[in-house]
């Protein structure tokens, strides 16, 4: 793997609660910047909103959002959320379109690249579990190719259920153990991304 300049790349994380769990200085963000050491990658920014879904993340995205993009920095941002949404009267792929214009926005305001995480079970969503498998169906296919990158997320071993204690901490909100699970799955998809993309342009000896 080829080496990288001091903070070339910087992470925004977009979304719900997911992304502060298990709490706001451990969690998966901050776990996959660890995991990506070698890219330097500079510290994560926490743009989600706990209790909130896509369609009442949109409007405040922008503003939320744009004060840390870094012309001078590669940026991706990552979309994790979606189980509120999931309990409305929104279908499947009303939630993906969704998640679609939000990566637009997202790059409409400098994000270079937008990689999207499935909906991991809840025990609060439990009577809408089909439609969140299949909201997980369409955004692993992303027909309208508004991501750049899709970490499912959701079919991982222990995080594919909300009941085990021993990676949900409440039947929704991930624990340690969990939230590296995910930010594992989230690194390989980056990794792949950087190295396929990112290595020529950014390689330097240190």
């Amino acid at each position: 793997m080829a080496g990288f300049r001091a903070a070339p790349f910087a992470l925004i994380a977009e979304g719900q609660s997911l992304n502060f769990s298990p709490s706001s200085s451990d969690n998966y963000p901050i776990r996959v910047v660890a995991g990506l050491s070698s890219y330097r990658f500079s510290s994560p920014i926490n743009t989600a909103l706990a209790n909130t879904g896509w369609f009442s993340l949109e409007p405040t995205l922008d503003d939320r959002v744009t004060p840390y993009v870094n012309a001078g920095l590669e940026t991706f941002g990552l979309l994790c959320g979606g189980s509120t949404d999931i309990n409305l009267s929104y279908t499947a792929q009303n939630i993906y379109d969704k998640m679609c214009d939000i990566s637009d926005t997202l790059k409409a305001a400098g994000i270079n690249r937008v990689v999207a995480l499935t909906i991991p079970p809840s025990t609060l969503i439990t009577s809408n579990e089909t439609k969140r498998t299949d909201t997980n169906a369409l955004i692993v296919a992303d027909a309208s190719l508004a991501f750049d990158g899709v970490a499912n997320v959701a079919v991982i071993s222990g995080l594919d259920d909300a009941t085990n204690v021993t990676y949900y901490s409440d039947g929704t909100h991930w624990t340690a153990t969990a939230a590296q699970l995910a930010a594992d799955a989230v690194v390989a998809v980056l990794t792949e991304i950087l190295d396929s993309t990112y290595s020529d342009t950014y390689s330097d000896v240190y």
